[in-house]
């Protein structure tokens, strides 16, 4: 996302987040600087989210997420701060800088989705919401899905073909369900 903000002291990444879970106005800043640095989502998630590969999508998600230290916005780690100061009249700096990056988070969510994927969460104002949705929806298909990938591991033959013929697609089966058993096991 293009931003006119360059880096400066107060901008610039932090090596931690503050302790506490109400998030400094400095450390939501030096956010924004990651988000700036991926032009087009689309470059680090390559796959759209449909309702058949939902761990492939988190398996590219989750990594942006964490390189870019967004992670807390969707594992509650970044919490929103109040929205006003302790006089509860002045707006909250932190309180806009938060919710603007959750947006772009959320935008960013939401533009890795298809259609019938993004109709689930379209109504999510926040990027945690939308996360939780995804997770609820897709890991409750999880079990159908372990179900239906053992079934073909177990009726899968070679027949006359060549040996990549079956290896390759086997492979891929035994990767799914692996991943499928990780995320869901």
């Amino acid at each position: 996302m293009p931003s006119s903000t360059k880096p400066s002291p107060t901008n610039t990444p932090s090596s931690s987040p503050p302790s506490s879970p109400m998030a400094s106005s400095s450390f939501v800043m030096s956010l924004a600087s990651p988000m700036a640095s991926l032009p087009n989502i689309s470059y680090v998630v390559s796959t759209k989210l449909d309702r058949m590969n939902y761990i492939i999508w988190k398996a590219q998600f989750l990594p942006m997420l964490k390189s870019t230290s967004l992670i807390g916005f969707v594992d509650q780690t970044n919490l929103c701060p109040s929205q006003f100061t302790s006089d509860d009249v002045t707006s909250n700096p932190a309180y806009v800088d938060w919710h603007k990056l959750d947006q772009e988070l959320l935008s960013w969510i939401n533009s890795t989705l298809t259609p019938s994927v993004l109709s689930q969460v379209s109504r999510c104002l926040i990027a945690r919401d939308a996360w939780i949705s995804l997770e609820k929806c897709f890991n409750s298909q999880s079990g159908s899905h372990i179900l239906q990938l053992k079934h073909q591991l177990q009726t899968t033959k070679r027949g006359a073909s060549f040996i990549t013929d079956f290896v390759n697609p086997m492979t891929t089966l035994v990767d799914n369900f692996g991943s499928c058993w990780q995320t869901c096991g």
